[in-house]
């Protein structure tokens, strides 16, 4: 594992100006990686504003997977990722 790899998961469902919020609000310049699982229908992107960096993945649930599976994808991806 990389000593000090910070990897961010954010989990949405149903809210996209809320997670642009919090999207936006992320010092990028400390995050090496992060992951974006969404639960609920897809978002446009576009059409909410929503910009993604390069150093964000995007999981799509195709049905309503719920909390603790929607956590597990975050944790797993990040931990995949070798983040701390």
């Amino acid at each position: 594992m990389v000593k000090g790899k910070i990897g961010v998961g954010i989990i949405t469902y149903k809210r996209p100006h809320f997670f642009k919020h919090c999207y936006d609000s992320i010092p990028w310049n400390k995050i090496d990686t992060a992951v974006v699982v969404n639960d609920g229908p897809a978002y446009d992107f576009d059409q909410e504003g929503i910009v993604l960096n390069d150093k964000t993945e995007c999981i799509q649930h195709s049905s309503n997977m719920r909390l603790s599976n929607t956590i597990n994808d975050s944790i797993n991806y990040l931990f995949n990722q070798q983040c701390e």
